[in-house]
């Protein structure tokens, strides 16, 4: 949040000041500009006065020899600045000037301490406009996660139509989608091929969705060895719905091992074979699919 530059309002923000992310509540910024804004408006002639004769009181033995025409001129002076502003000023000359002060010196140190309190409004304004500015994002963020789960439940119920029981799920959509633009072990491109195939309605890549979402939940799992991962991806090409049990429950101790190694007809590091794993290759992907170099269609890769 902008940094607040008065000791007033480091008062009141005080706590917000050390996290540059956090924005106090609205309602406090509003109420605080609504009282800086009351704050300065300024004061009535009469106030003027009175303030003008309380500060020539202070100077009982040394007052100026045309006392009306002083305290005239240095109302006329006060009625500029708001009452807090008059009532600081006066208290400040008297504790500080030993003589009385000229109507310019008055006004120097009024001047002063107005800037103070237009540095507040300022800086309230500022911070009113980050949380304006934040609030926006957020609903900006809102839409466009609103839009996204929409497409997502189009293309899930065209997948049905399409696919019957093959068709992955909305959960799985929507996870498949997150985990594959994201994966350091997944290249852009073939995530880019596998989600424009699902949205052509190719079978491979809703085998290669259903496989994507298990392996989402694999990687987010806690203290599961290399080999357990590599058990679970190859586990995913020969049975999916074990798979899928296997990581629901957490259950990966007992899997056989990683298979197809020995002979190097599958990759032995677990990521490269997950890769593989969700591929028009590995999925049975004709060629000549929906490539890579196709229109952006509704699934580009959002941004980071």
């Amino acid at each position: 949040m902008p940094t607040p530059t008065t000791d007033k309002l480091r008062r009141i923000f005080g706590r917000y000041l050390d996290n540059e992310t956090t924005l106090p509540p609205q309602e406090m910024v509003e109420a605080a500009l609504a009282e800086v804004d009351e704050a300065r408006k300024v004061c009535h002639p009469k106030y003027a006065l009175v303030a003008a004769t309380h500060l020539l009181a202070a100077y009982p033995q040394r007052g100026p020899e045309n006392v009306k025409g002083y305290l005239a001129a240095l109302a006329e002076e006060f009625e500029r600045y708001p009452s807090r502003v008059v009532y600081d000023t006066v208290h400040e000359i008297r504790r500080t000037v030993k003589f009385p002060p000229s109507i310019a010196e008055v006004v120097e140190v009024a001047d002063r301490l107005s800037a103070r309190r237009l540095t507040d409004w300022y800086e309230l304004r500022k911070i009113r406009d980050a949380i304006n500015a934040q609030a926006d994002r957020e609903r900006q963020r809102l839409l466009a996660e609103a839009q996204e789960r929409d497409r997502i439940r189009d293309l899930q119920r065209q997948l049905v139509e399409a696919l019957g029981e093959k068709a992955p799920t909305l959960e799985e959509v929507e996870t498949c989608k997150a985990f594959v633009y994201h994966s350091r072990h997944i290249g852009f491109s073939q995530a880019l091929d596998l989600v424009r195939n699902l949205e052509a309605l190719e079978p491979w890549a809703a085998l290669a969705c259903r496989r994507a979402a298990v392996f989402a939940r694999l990687v987010a799992l806690e203290g599961v060895t290399d080999a357990q991962r590599l058990a679970v991806i190859h586990l995913s090409e020969r049975d999916l719905p074990a798979a899928v049990v296997a990581v629901r429950s957490g259950a990966l101790d007992h899997l056989p091992p990683g298979l197809g190694t020995e002979d190097g007809t599958k990759p032995a590091n677990w990521g490269q074979a997950m890769a593989y794993a969700v591929s028009s290759e590995a999925c049975g992907g004709a060629a000549g699919g929906v490539g890579p170099d196709a229109g952006a269609g509704e699934f580009a890769r959002p941004g980071r």
